[in-house]
């Protein structure tokens, strides 16, 4: 998770640890950070959720780093942010981001989120796999 809100980063690690699964997270105060962290991976992670509103690298040139190197291209971006309206999804989508959230109020609703979008994923690894046998 990429945000600079230490108290939305505590919510959102509070709602992975409630989960009781074996989801990991790590969480990253800004944009420079994350890619600095990234390069230091042997293994990608399997998602990155990205606030868009960060003082020192916001999620929009994170995301435009991220489309540079073809490495994590394959990394599904979530945007997760206050608010979501159609020209941010519009511009994200142009930046790679797969799916957009605004910022819940309750650690459920980000349970939720969190779920929703790892089925997802888990959804489309299954389709490709089938798709690659057939």
């Amino acid at each position: 998770m990429v945000d600079d809100d230490p108290e939305d980063r505590m919510v959102f690690y509070e709602a992975i640890k409630e989960l009781k699964t074996e989801v990991q997270c790590e969480m990253m105060p800004g944009g420079e950070e994350a890619l600095q962290y990234l390069n230091s991976l042997l293994h990608l992670p399997d998602l990155l959720f990205v606030d868009i509103n960060m003082a020192r690298m916001d999620g929009y040139e994170f995301c435009a780093e991220l489309e540079k190197e073809e490495k994590y291209a394959a990394i599904p971006v979530v945007i997760y942010a206050g608010v979501i309206t159609r020209e941010i999804i519009d511009e994200f989508l142009e930046l790679g981001a797969s799916y957009f959230y605004a910022k819940p109020v309750t650690i459920d609703e980000i349970k939720n989120i969190i779920l929703s979008v790892v089925e997802a994923e888990k959804l489309k690894l299954s389709d490709s796999y089938y798709r690659n046998v057939a």
